[in-house]
């Protein structure tokens, strides 16, 4: 194990800086190669910085861009064929929350497209309402760590206090959370935990707030109530304040405040509570925390997230180095197949309205963004609907600006981009999403595919009844222990055979169906390994092999693959999920390189109203790591791993390998006793025959599968040994005594199914 302590402890160098503007956090996924024999990181080459979710592979580089030749040159979701799939533009205010709504964004397209509904339609057959996932939810758990009230099947209580504790923030403003820049990785993170996505229609009657998903305060107070509502003039001043102190306007005084505030509160008188705008901050947007809530009511299950390569590559200090062509033509491609992309880039404002500052990217007279400056990193979210290759270059601004930076990109091209600035178009009662801003005022944007600053995009594909894959039943338990919300990936590539590992005890009678990873590298071959664990297993192979196979990632991200077969497990029994991931990479003389991850994430959050904490739970025995065929808990690799970076003076947290299992119920046997042309269903009601006793009597046992019956007598000695059980017949005798004999069924355990006791057969012969 000393060989893996070495890598291990070399590939946390690279600790990279977090930054938050505009409610978006930026993430750089650290990537460190090292060979068997490594040299000393002061050698390392700075390619060795670039992040993960990038092709390692000069040939598959070639491959991705020769697909995306057979592209259409322009195409948008909001007209495939006359077709429309996608929702209206929405307003985040007033929170810096872009990053949930970019996610979102995509996953309510996405979901659209792949069920074959348009939004017309959908609205058809939902009484006028369009498709509306909940940003509100994404927020509030990702921030919210797990307490005593989630746990349940699908949450561990060994994992109790792990994730975001702003209880000390929330002392002061109980919205804390929603102000705080969040990672569009983060998304992943929590719908792979079976925590949404939720609808903002879903109710919950008898509540204080009937429906706590939607994007509004429980008493629905609005911005026209900010200024003019007499009952919370004091706690909106405050917020106000607070707002007018972080914009930079002069003078920056109480009075220059109060003037500003009584010219706004006299706008809003005069336009009157007609148009109320946007949902007010000062009021209360909190979600009750307990699995009801956060597990219990998903709108669709998570089949997989596509984590692309980036157009725009970075180094560790987030200055742009390169453009990936293979980055262009993955967001096409997913486009294409109708999956819109969340993204982040650099925006000119972090709100609407706002001024824009002394270096302006976008121009204003066609709405058309191009970040050309190197050294800016993202700070907004947006969803990309659409592209067109045709897209003109001179549409964006011209000339240099004062440093000699070109502002014009080189080449045509553009991403449609859905923004959460609100839209002229705006169809929700009381207008509430409600702004002027984008093409024509519909808030749309074209982005350059050649913005330097562009990063983390991401799909999601979601199973409905057109996926062969898709669970057969929609109550399924989920094996987890990684809840804590991790913008960073540390990809650790390693040339000798390296394995990640987790161990799962089986809370019910199940059926083992699915397993998921997480990968970092586009073109990964997950190699996995199903065991039932013996007794006393000494590693996480130790036992009966159930399964093994293969699956290729195109992308990075996190994917739920489907087992071959369906394995019976009972409750209490230990099995275990060992994954192998291979990457090709032709860098190395071997051609690929072995991939472990650690997810983490900085210790300290910052919100608008300071800082909330981040905390990890690993607990021993839950997983393992193996290199050159040993097998170490993972509790001593984040050891040190977490040791060299405190020594570097970085603070991360760490989670368990995102790996789980999936299990379906086993189901109840269906039992059947038949007697003279007559069936009756013993499995949950009791039956009853009558016959003569001048004959032998033979009633026939059937169920599914091929589990062992068994049969208890349950009536008095002196009648119990003239009937019993013959194969699949009960056979009473001839001349049995007059009298009624008892018994019930019992079903073996077998694939599918799980022991079933029948209920209580009565034959009375008379």
């Amino acid at each position: 194990m000393k060989n893996l302590q070495k890598i291990l402890k070399r590939g946390t160098a690279l600790a990279l800086a977090v930054m938050m503007t505009a409610g978006f956090m930026p993430t750089q996924s650290e990537k460190v190669s090292f060979a068997k024999d490594a040299p000393k990181l002061s050698s390392v080459s700075s390619n060795d910085n670039e992040r993960t979710y990038s092709f390692k592979s000069k040939k598959e580089i070639k491959k991705q861009n020769k697909k995306a030749e057979s592209l259409p040159s322009e195409y948008d979701l909001r007209d495939v064929n006359g077709k429309n799939y996608v929702t209206q533009v929405k307003f985040q205010n007033p929170f810096t929350s872009c990053w949930s709504f970019a996610a979102i964004g995509a996953c309510e397209e996405s979901w659209l497209y792949e069920k074959g509904i348009t939004n017309e339609q959908y609205k058809e057959i939902n009484n006028g309402k369009e498709l509306n996932l909940s940003e509100k939810a994404v927020v509030w758990y990702l921030f919210h760590g797990i307490t005593k009230e989630d746990v349940c099947d699908d949450v561990p209580a060994s994992q109790v206090g792990e994730g975001a504790d702003f209880s000390e923030l929330e002392k002061e403003n109980i919205n804390a959370a929603y102000g705080t820049g969040g990672a569009l990785f983060f998304v992943s993170n929590l719908f792979s935990s079976g925590f949404g996505p939720k609808s903002e229609d879903m109710r919950f009657k008898g509540e204080d707030n009937e429906y706590p998903y939607a994007y509004w305060g429980k008493n629905k107070w609005t911005e026209w109530d900010t200024y003019c509502n007499e009952t919370i003039r004091e706690k909106a001043e405050d917020y106000m304040r607070n707002m007018y102190m972080a914009s930079g306007r002069e003078p920056q005084t109480e009075e220059g405040f109060q003037a500003w505030f009584a010219e706004l509160k006299k706008t809003y008188e005069e336009k009157g509570n007609g148009d109320g705008g946007p949902y007010c901050a000062v009021d209360d947007w909190t979600i009750p925390v307990d699995h009801e809530h956060r597990t219990d009511v998903n709108f669709a299950g998570l089949q997989e997230s596509r984590v692309l390569p980036s157009p725009a590559k970075h180094d560790e200090n987030e200055v742009f180095t390169d453009y990936d062509e293979a980055g262009i033509n993955a967001i096409k491609s997913e486009v294409y197949k109708g999956r819109a992309v969340s993204i982040g880039y650099k925006s000119d404002q972090s709100r609407p309205g706002q001024t824009i500052g002394k270096y302006p990217f976008i121009n204003t007279e066609t709405w058309a963004h191009y970040t050309y400056r190197p050294d800016v990193p993202a700070s907004h979210a947006v969803t990309i609907v659409g592209y067109d290759d045709n897209y003109s270059s001179e549409n964006f601004l011209t000339g240099k600006d004062k440093d000699g930076y070109d502002r014009n990109p080189q080449k045509n091209g553009a991403f449609i981009c859905k923004n959460s600035w609100g839209s002229v178009n705006d169809e929700t009662e009381g207008k509430h999403n409600y702004k002027d801003w984008g093409i024509n005022g519909s808030g749309y944007f074209y982005l350059s595919y050649y913005d330097k600053s562009i990063q983390l995009p991401e799909s999601f594909d979601f199973y409905t009844d057109k996926d062969a894959d898709a669970p057969k039943s929609n109550q399924y338990y989920v094996s987890q222990y990684d809840f804590l919300p991790c913008e960073k990936v540390q990809s650790v590539n390693i040339e000798e055979e390296s394995s990640m590992a987790n161990v799962f005890t089986a809370q019910h009678d199940q059926k083992l169906s699915y397993f998921s990873t997480q990968t970092g590298t586009p073109n990964t071959e997950v190699n996995y390994e199903i065991y039932k664990l013996n007794d006393n297993y000494a590693n996480p192979k130790d036992g009966q092999l159930l399964e093994s196979g293969t699956s290729v990632c195109d992308y990075g991200g996190y994917h739920r693959i489907a087992l071959k077969d369906e394995h019976p497990l009972a409750k209490g029994e230990k099995f275990s999920v060992v994954v192998t991931q291979k990457v090709p990479d032709d860098s190395t003389a071997s051609k690929y390189s072995y991939e472990i991850l650690f997810n983490k994430a900085d210790r300290v959050l910052e919100a608008d109203d300071g800082k909330a904490t981040l905390e990890g739970v690993v607990n021993k025995g839950e997983s393992y790591g193996c290199y050159g065929g040993e097998w170490e808990d993972w509790t001593v690799l984040i050891s040190l791993v977490d040791a060299e970076a405190k020594a570097r003076e970085k603070d991360f947290v760490y989670d368990n390998p995102s790996i789980k299992a999936y299990s379906i119920p086993l189901s109840s046997n269906t039992i059947k006793i038949t007697h003279d042309g007559k069936t009756k269903n013993i499995t949950s009601k009791a039956a009853s025959f009558k016959v003569k006793n001048k004959m032998v009597h033979s009633f026939t046992i059937s169920r599914k599968g091929k589990g062992k019956i068994s049969i208890i007598k349950k009536s008095s000695k002196k009648l119990n040994k003239y009937f019993d059980l013959k194969g699949t017949k009960v056979v009473v005798k001839k001349n049995a005594p007059k009298g009624k004999y008892k018994f019930t069924v019992t079903v073996a355990k077998n694939s599918g199914y799980k022991k079933t006791t029948s209920k209580v057969v009565t034959i009375s012969v008379l």
